[in-house]
């Protein structure tokens, strides 16, 4: 979404034909994540279709650095203090408009990226309200459940749809077996009150 964004504001500004049949002369693209953590992580570099699509090769694929240390007090720096305070602030106010302005405005008292900050502070408000509107995460969350709900009832409907035909069988071999013992009991010249005691006691109990 960034990368595209970046792209289309960079073809904005040097004023780049997209409809012209010659081929456009853009900036090779490097992307980096950072990360903010406090677990130790070993990863240097992480793939769209490695994390999600087991390695096989898609249609898009995007590779993406891992960056894990920083000086202090340079950019990569601030941008971890940055996402420390709002986490701290997301827990004091919510995932709420609050907490985004109030990061920001600490953010710049403290001379945390305050100049980024101060150039674009309504982009950044914008992009952190898309990420932390709570609306949209609980959307996001009743469609997981649904979900998860779905396949549970599905998987367990097959489950007991296997059980049941497992019991309809057994008891269909078991009739079969009786139906057959009882043939041979009178052709062997056994009585039909003792063929009755025995296939009785044979029979599996009703409940």
């Amino acid at each position: 979404m960034y990368l595209v964004q970046t792209y289309q504001d960079y073809i904005e500004k040097e004023e780049l034909n997209i409809y012209s049949s010659k081929k456009l002369e853009i900036p090779k693209p490097e992307l980096y994540v950072i990360y903010t953590g406090d677990k130790k992580v070993e990863e240097k570099e992480i793939s769209l279709s490695e994390e999600y699509f087991s390695g096989e090769k898609t249609a898009l694929d995007v590779r993406v650095k891992v960056i894990t240390e920083s000086r202090e007090g340079d950019i990569i720096n601030q941008y971890v203090m940055f996402t420390h305070i709002l986490n701290d602030r997301v827990k004091e106010y919510g995932r709420t408009k609050k907490a985004i302005d109030e990061t920001i405005k600490i953010c710049k008292d403290r001379n945390i990226l305050k100049e980024y900050l101060s150039n674009h502070e309504s982009e950044v408000h914008d992009i952190m309200f898309s990420l932390y509107d709570d609306e949209q995460i609980q959307k996001a969350m009743m469609r997981d459940a649904r979900k998860e709900g779905e396949m549970r009832g599905r998987m367990e409907g097959r489950m007991e749809g296997i059980k049941e035909g497992e019991m309809r069988g057994e008891m269909r071999g078991e009739k079969r077996g009786i139906d057959a013992m009882i043939a041979n009991m009178r052709k062997a010249g056994i009585s039909d009150e003792m063929i009755q005691n025995v296939a009785n006691m044979t029979r599996r109990p009703t409940s």
